[in-house]
């Protein structure tokens, strides 16, 4: 078991940083790096999922702010309307999917460390 989490961190922890720098890249460095700080967040979910930790009100709120965030910072076409700055970050939404992703994979990173 203990070489399969290993192996797992392996392949996810280099996986998250592309997908990180990839959207840093895509995104204005602002943005990025706000949806990078959900990692957290997703850590919390993760480990009241798989490793049966406490999940309470306190952090189910600060889980809902937080993706709240998440959603006025991507302002996402079918709430807000494009503005002309929105239009230099042509490849906007791949750079909002692949900081998430690089978000989502370093909270699975923190669990298999836990669990390790």
């Amino acid at each position: 078991l203990t070489t399969k989490l290993l192996f797992t961190r392996a392949i996810l922890g280099p996986l998250g940083a592309c997908c990180g720098i990839f959207g840093f890249v895509l995104l204005p460095l602002s943005e990025a790096s706000a949806l990078q700080m959900t990692t957290p967040a997703i850590t919390a979910i993760l480990a009241a999922i798989f490793l049966g930790e406490k999940y309470d009100f306190i952090l189910f709120l600060n889980t809902v702010f937080c993706f709240t965030g998440v959603v006025l910072i991507s302002k996402p076409s079918f709430i807000f309307a494009q503005t002309a700055g929105d239009q230099i970050f042509e490849y906007r939404s791949l750079g909002i999917i692949l900081t998430i992703t690089g978000a989502i994979l370093g909270g699975i990173i923190q669990i298999v460390l836990k669990k390790l």
